[in-house]
């Protein structure tokens, strides 16, 4: 009775069989599992689009409105026509420099700083 008891023990050869076939196994659900979440994660990202573009067109129409606000700012402050003038501001903004009379016409920004004088009326 001792001897239908008794187990035999796997060969090393049929223990390193089974562990190649599951790492096996173990490639192949990973390789699954990685394919489902690149599937999954493009499915979100064409759920997201459209929110993608509406955000960026109200952040574009924003930046216009802010553009538009700081013109008619700079025309309050100023007391000039400040539409004319913003593409010559931007592009020659260097050329504006600080004032040392105290003479000047305009309350806010003319008393800090003078405008070169092809922008003087």
């Amino acid at each position: 009775m001792e001897g239908a008891s008794c187990r035999t023990e796997p060969s090393p050869v049929q223990l390193l069989t089974g562990i190649v076939n599951d790492a096996k196994e173990l490639v192949r659900h990973e390789l699954a599992l990685a394919t489902y979440d690149i599937r999954e994660d493009l499915r979100k990202t064409k759920r997201a689009m459209p929110l993608l573009g509406i955000a960026i067109g109200v952040a574009i129409l924003g930046g216009l409105l802010l553009i538009l606000m700081l013109v008619h700012l700079l025309h309050v402050l100023a007391e000039f026509p400040c539409g004319h003038a913003m593409g010559s501001l931007v592009v020659y903004w260097p050329s504006v420099e600080p004032c040392c009379s105290s003479s000047a016409r305009t309350p806010l920004l003319a008393s800090t700083w003078c405008l070169p004088k092809r922008w003087k009326r």
